[in-house]
């Protein structure tokens, strides 16, 4: 198991990345202070749902699609909060956490192990890398239309209402076109938060 404040850590440093700048902004004639209050008000809110994953992980339970099924759990929370706060933020502060807590087990083979279903963060600069590295660029659904260009596709900017309508369709969104080229490209003995690690800025 991990320590509280391992994880506490961890959640605060994932939940700057994931709200960080133009990621999660400001309403133009927003005050400071209310928007300060409801960044605040996510952070606590989505406390508990993040923290129930890392124990999934940790304790063994996770599978290959518990990632997903808290990525939406935590959107939909958020959603109630503030629904600036989109699909692509709430994957970000999950994987993230996942990706900071794994550090504390690295040199741990058994622990290691436990993070084989967590899912590779996605954001500009390791988009731009597994597109731009990628032998088969995966085609993904949005806006209406199936896509295969990345370049005006903005991580923060995918809803969970744009995953739902592409698995309606029986194609992939962006998310999860991403993370089936990260897992074409990583070697068999590498999980997919390694892959991250590996190759984060390596333009």
């Amino acid at each position: 198991m991990y320590e509280d404040k391992m994880f506490n850590f961890a959640y605060s440093l994932s939940f700057k990345d994931a709200t960080i700048r133009k990621a999660f902004s400001k309403k133009q004639d927003e005050e400071y202070k209310d928007f300060h209050s409801i960044k605040c008000s996510l952070k606590e809110g989505l406390y508990d749902d993040v923290k129930t994953y890392i124990s999934y992980i940790f304790d063994g339970k996770a599978n290959l699609g518990t990632c997903d099924e808290f990525i939406i759990k935590t959107c939909t929370e958020a959603e109630r909060i503030d629904d600036r706060f989109s699909y692509g933020n709430a994957q970000k502060l999950i994987n993230m956490t996942a990706k900071y807590m794994y550090l504390s087990c690295y040199e741990n083979s058994n622990l290691r192990d436990l993070f084989k279903y967590c899912h590779c963060p996605m954001d500009s600069i390791m988009l731009k890398y597994v597109v731009n590295n990628c032998s088969n660029t995966a085609t993904f659904y949005l806006d209406g239309k199936e896509r295969k260009t990345w370049n005006s596709f903005s991580w923060s900017s995918l809803t969970l209402s744009d995953v739902k309508s592409a698995k309606q369709k029986g194609l992939m969104d962006p998310y999860h076109a991403f993370q089936s080229m990260v897992n074409g490209m990583k070697s068999d003995n590498m999980n997919s938060i390694e892959f991250d690690y590996c190759y984060y800025n390596q333009m």
